[in-house]
């Protein structure tokens, strides 16, 4: 859970990243290839990045012919890399798997409480939790000890090796630098055990990443992934009470939650390789169109199937499930090479036309279920590229990954979205992942490599989430039916309690009971009115669950909720109230570092966190050494 580590090619012509031989100044930089109709643009998720120069060329004059050097690139590609050129002292990096973290400290607190545990079981328990209590109490002492500053991990640290490649691509330094603010606040906790505590944190505010900064790859899935997000919670939220669940061979609306599953659907290796064949010398995109068809016929399918086994009896015609799907051209472990992948985001929930109703499938998948999967993926995949395959590979098992849980919504909804931000973000991220763990290399397919680059990786909708309004419709006014019924149960409820309240002896609390009676009042007047004109009752209801989606995943929330996340697991207890205190808004980073002469850098990785520890040589007062944990600068790849 916790670890400690130790310090010739054909040119493609057209657009594209240009080849080494092709550039005349530092100013040459890439151009995206993009597939037809795309309208993406960059936005942030948890910190706002804007751009610099897209969409044209680096300044600098045409008639320069001096490479810049490593170090100009470097020094502003990250918070580490400005640390580096104040000649801030690395002292190490702890890293800590918060996921298992957590989940195993309040496993024990589960088990403790059991009251039939024998002494030795309890005696091991005890051991256990104080083991992992005392790694979290040091890394606690890192964050109380010195300026703590939590961020993205490609804001605090952009590998060498991507930046020499940017390098070897001719992309101009300021297509890979990024500006950083910082926010400093007081974070007041109050934990379920009654107790309370604060401490001083600071985070990234805001960014303005460059067109080649890992950030901005980033940002483009996180955009796309907060729209998705932000949809599915409507979804969770108008469907609430009408979401039909299978129990006990009937169906009641007995769970209100959203299931979730994330897919990845590989093919082997021969399809990668004709697709960029194809791509690569005829230009030919046709092969990659068929293999993002193929993955969504595989999944849709793959839904009829476990609507057929719950016992829905929905007439093909009839049945809409709802999912996303991005074709991923290369992968992390080696992003020179084609390997084509789809990655899908499925709801476990199905429309059947017909009766204009919602059904929830069930996400827990046997062993049966997943070899379904892999027969259809199979079948699918032979029938449009069997030519391709060798006869060995058709002996074998395709491969597919359902993942190791599912997700619920709204409960798991920034897990949701980080899983959604890593399938919709820019391609040439994954080759900033390989060189965190991996030296530099030359003997690459450039032409491969730019073509990444400039691959968009569109996010296709399909199903019910193409037009979410449109299948929403038909539930407004048994909604507004339905609320209206609480309300006026809970109006009911206050009535009867001031009926019998002394109004002398309960003075305040008389009061605050009339006030929530008049306010009940008038929303049982407003549904009431709603329910004569059901067109706007609609939008009404749908505006009112955009708006608590919205408020869900600003970029504040989502800041706040992650590092109440990393929390939890350093006091190794469950927050129940926070506060955040902001004493400086929107400080930047020079100004941040100068007053800051001793750091620990929170690097978020999702599931990890890195903890990298940095001091200024020249301060007068250094910190006892024996809190200082001597580590490396090279980490593993993304979690």
């Amino acid at each position: 859970m916790v670890g400690y580590e130790s310090n010739a090619h054909k040119s493609c012509g057209g657009p594209g990243v240009p080849s080494p031989s092709m550039v005349s100044s530092p100013s040459c930089s890439p151009s995206p290839l993009q597939e037809p109709g795309s309208t993406q643009r960059s936005l942030g998720v948890y910190v706002h990045i804007s751009t610099t120069n897209e969409g044209e060329h680096s300044k600098g004059g045409r008639g320069l012919t001096v490479t810049p050097t490593l170090e100009v690139y470097s020094f502003y590609r990250s918070v580490t890399g400005r640390l580096e050129r104040l000649k801030f002292e690395s002292q190490g990096k702890v890293r800590v798997d918060l996921y298992k973290l957590k989940r195993r400290l309040f496993y024990i607190e589960r088990r403790l409480q059991r009251w039939r545990l024998s002494e030795e079981e309890r005696s091991i328990l005890l051991e256990e939790r104080e083991k992992l209590l005392r790694t979290a109490r040091k890394l606690l002492e890192f964050v109380h000890s010195r300026s703590a500053l939590y961020g993205d991990r490609f804001i605090m640290d952009v590998p060498a090796g991507y930046v020499r490649l940017c390098r070897l691509l001719g992309i101009d330094p300021s297509d890979v630098g990024i500006s950083v603010w910082v926010n400093s606040s007081v974070v007041d906790l109050e934990f379920d055990d009654s107790s309370r505590s604060s401490l001083k944190l600071s985070y990234v505010s805001k960014v303005m990443a460059s067109k080649y900064h890992p950030v901005k790859g980033i940002s483009k899935g996180s955009q796309e992934g907060r729209r998705i997000t932000r949809d599915l919670l409507i979804l969770q939220e108008l469907l609430d009470g009408f979401l039909l669940s299978s129990h006990k061979g009937k169906y009641v609306t007995a769970n209100s939650l959203l299931p979730l599953r994330f897919f990845v659907l590989t093919p082997p290796k021969e399809v990668s390789l004709f697709i960029w064949y194809r791509i690569k010398f005829f230009d030919d995109y046709s092969a990659l169109k068929t293999f993002k068809k193929v993955s969504a016929e595989t999944i849709r399918s793959f839904l009829m199937y476990l609507s057929e086994k719950e016992g829905l009896s929905i007439r093909k015609g009839d049945f809409v499930p709802g999912f996303t799907l991005n074709v991923h051209i290369t992968g992390d472990s080696n992003p020179f090479e084609p390997h084509v992948h789809s990655h899908v985001a499925v709801p476990f929930v199905v429309y059947d036309k017909a009766s204009k109703s919602w059904y929830r499938l069930n996400p827990l998948l046997s062993e049966e279920d997943l070899q379904k999967l892999k027969d259809l993926w199979k079948s699918r995949l032979i029938e449009a590229f069997g030519e391709v395959l060798s006869g060995e590979t058709l002996t074998k098992e395709f491969n597919i990954y359902a993942g190791d849980r599912y997700y619920s919504l709204p409960h798991d909804y920034v897990e949701v979205l980080f899983e959604l931000r890593y399938n919709a973000r820019k391609m040439f991220v994954n080759y900033a992942n390989f060189y965190e763990r991996n030296p530099f290399r030359e003997d690459v397919d450039l032409d491969f490599v730019r073509f990444v680059f400039g691959y968009e990786n569109r996010t296709e909708r399909y199903g019910f989430l193409t037009n979410l309004r449109r299948y929403l419709t038909s539930i407004s006014v048994s909604a507004i039916q339905k609320k209206l019924e609480e309300v006026e149960e809970m109006l009911r409820l206050v009535e009867d309690e001031l009926l019998v309240l002394d109004s002398e002896e309960f003075s305040a609390l008389r009061r605050s009971l009339e006030e929530k009676a008049e306010a009940l009042r008038a929303e049982r007047d407003r549904l009431r009115s709603l329910l004569e004109d059901p067109d706007r009752a609609f939008d009404i209801l749908f505006e009112e669950a955009q708006r608590k989606a919205d408020g869900m995943l600003s970029r504040e929330r989502i800041t706040e909720e992650r590092i109440i996340h990393i929390l939890e697991g350093l006091y190794g207890k469950r927050i129940i109230g926070y506060k955040f205190v902001t004493v400086e808004e929107d400080i930047p980073l020079w100004k941040f570092l100068e007053s800051n002469p001793s750091l620990v850098l929170l690097s978020d990785r999702h599931k990890t966190i890195d903890f990298l520890l940095f001091m200024d040589p020249y301060w007068e007062d250094p910190p006892d050494p024996e809190f200082i944990t001597v580590g490396g600068d090279q980490s593993g790849g993304e979690s």
